[in-house]
């Protein structure tokens, strides 16, 4: 199965490190790849993602990351989205948005 999530985040480390975490735990259905899309969080988020990623992410399941140096809002993110399916053409997607997570 081709499955592709995509997280957007701003400043919030632990939100995201807990929606990867639960990536990881998907005992049915786990993703083939993870696109982080980052507006410009400050240097504390890279640091913990950074440390995160190193520590939790394995060969079944890669973690990308997407890092603008400004902030754009959520309609770029959304416009990276689409960009991101498009260019990688997966089956299914699932969007997380860290307000909402």
């Amino acid at each position: 199965m081709n499955l592709m999530f995509i997280i957007f985040t701003y400043n919030r480390p632990k939100v995201t490190a807990m929606a990867i975490n639960s990536l990881f735990n998907q005992t049915k259905i786990r993703p083939d790849e993870v696109w982080i899309l980052d507006d410009f969080s400050d240097k504390e988020f890279q640091i913990n993602f950074h440390e995160f990623v190193r520590n939790t992410t394995n060969d079944k399941m890669p973690i990308n990351l997407i890092q603008m140096g400004k902030n754009y809002g959520i309609g770029w993110a959304f416009e990276n989205a689409f960009r991101l399916i498009k260019w990688k053409k997966p089956r299914l997607v699932g969007i997380l948005e860290a307000d909402y997570i």
